[in-house]
């Protein structure tokens, strides 16, 4: 019923040509909310509809398409994407931000409705992929979020400036409200907060999957964090680029200089806490040189011993050769990895061998 109640809102807010933004939690079908929206507007002789995603996402969308609307005709643009008389001849085209960087083709047609999932992409103002997406000629916008929009106030105004440009006011004009709340009393100020909340509600559709009145048979998400202490090496290591950072701090000419000094040493000391071989540079990555491969390396060995799979997440693509090293030892099998050299086709098979158990990670 819940995914029902979304599609009429969609549906409804379309045609008043409102841009809206679909905020469901991750799993409660925003994709398949979207797709019954499409279906629709297809009966109804709409034909040109762009849908945006990041490259991990084409598989997705693509297996939700095939699954719940097996009629649907699509095209998939990556690449350079140069069509033929600037035509791609689908009711839907599914294409990544990257490729729109690069499509003249997306660029320049005229489209019925765009979609953008995980639209945190355009929360940043001043990148090119932002300026372009917004650039992008719609009669309506729908963006796709499942995390909470609310925790930036600019990152907020950028997102709605691209479904609804002007409610909440040019980027100067909300930058100047923002200056003149720093100003007012708590109570002043979170009467504004509450004021732009009610302006910025209608738009939107979030629905939680801790909400039982939504859906009452999902099971409780158990969430352990583990805190590690670092092996030796890794304090030595970490204390002397802490030592290093200093230094450099200290005879930084201006803040910006700062700035990047700080952000540099973050870098330095993410990889340290990782495996000191990262910070190195080398492929030696000795398991007991690391607190958290040692852990990870616990953690999967139950997880093999129970005959279950598991996801790993990492920020950094050159660690991945080393992580994957250590879970054929562990699985005693060879499973998959999705980074950026990848294939479209190959993720598709990589997350199928997966999803049936082929791959235990």
């Amino acid at each position: 019923d819940y995914q029902k109640d979304a599609f009429y809102w969609l549906y409804g807010m379309m045609k008043f040509g409102l841009g809206v933004c679909l905020a469901d939690d991750m799993g409660l079908g925003k994709t398949v909310e979207v797709l019954s929206l499409l279906a629709q507007l297809k009966k109804e002789g709409i034909k040109k509809i762009l849908i945006i995603v990041p490259p991990t996402l084409i598989a997705n969308w693509q297996n939700e398409i095939n699954k719940f609307s097996p009629d649907m005709d699509y095209s998939i643009l990556r690449g350079t994407a140069n069509l033929i008389n600037g035509q791609s001849g689908a009711f839907l085209t599914l294409t990544t931000y990257q490729t729109t960087l690069r499509s003249k083709y997306i660029q320049t047609a005229d489209w019925d409705l765009i979609v953008l999932d995980e639209a945190q992409a355009i929360k940043n103002y001043y990148t090119s992929q932002t300026k372009m997406i917004k650039s992008l000629k719609s009669k309506m916008r729908i963006i796709m979020t499942g995390t909470p929009i609310e925790n930036n106030i600019l990152e907020l105004w950028s997102l709605f400036d691209f479904i609804n440009p002007g409610l909440l006011g040019s980027r100067l004009e909300f930058l100047n409200y923002l200056k003149q709340s720093q100003q007012l009393s708590s109570r002043q100020n979170l009467e504004r907060q509450k004021m732009i909340k009610a302006q910025i509600s209608p738009f939107i559709l979030r629905r939680v999957k801790t909400d039982k009145k939504i859906i009452a048979d999902l099971p409780e998400k158990n969430e352990i964090n583990i805190f590690l202490d670092p092996t030796k090496e890794q304090v030595v290591l970490y204390r002397k680029v802490i030592d290093d950072m200093n230094k450099e701090i200290l005879t930084a000419k201006n803040q910006h200089v700062m700035r990047a000094v700080v952000l540099k040493y973050l870098i330095k000391l993410k990889q340290i806490c990782n495996h000191p071989s990262q910070y190195y540079g080398d492929s030696l990555y000795e398991v007991e040189k690391s607190s958290k491969f040692i852990e990870l390396k616990n953690i999967c060995d139950n997880i093999a011993k129970k005959h279950e799979k598991v996801l790993i997440f990492t920020q950094f693509k050159e660690i991945i050769p080393a992580i994957v090293n250590m879970l054929e030892g562990v699985f005693q099998k060879k499973g998959a990895f999705i980074d950026g050299s990848v294939s479209l086709a190959k993720r598709s098979e990589n997350i199928r061998l997966f999803q049936l158990g082929d791959y235990p990670y």
